[in-house]
């Protein structure tokens, strides 16, 4: 994913430093209240990827619904702290 791909939609808490980056790099976003809702909108399809503080990365890592790479899901969501 680059900066001015069209298409890409990323989840990012609304009003945040994140949510404001994610559209100065020209990509849609998909606001969420709170940062314990960020996985959502990539685990519904809805996003492609989600810009989150690290704290709140790594908490979505240890979801148990939340695929990762090293537990064979099959969708590779990218977490960008």
């Amino acid at each position: 994913m680059q900066p001015g791909d069209r298409g890409i939609r990323v989840a990012a808490v609304k009003g945040s430093a994140q949510e404001r980056y994610a559209r100065s790099q020209g990509w849609d976003t998909v606001a969420v209240p709170t940062n314990g809702e960020l996985g959502q909108p990539l685990l519904a399809g809805i996003a492609q990827a989600a810009i989150v503080p690290m704290n709140t990365a790594l908490a979505l890592t240890n979801e148990r619904d939340f695929p990762s790479r090293s537990s064979g899901g099959s969708r590779r969501q990218q977490l960008l702290p």
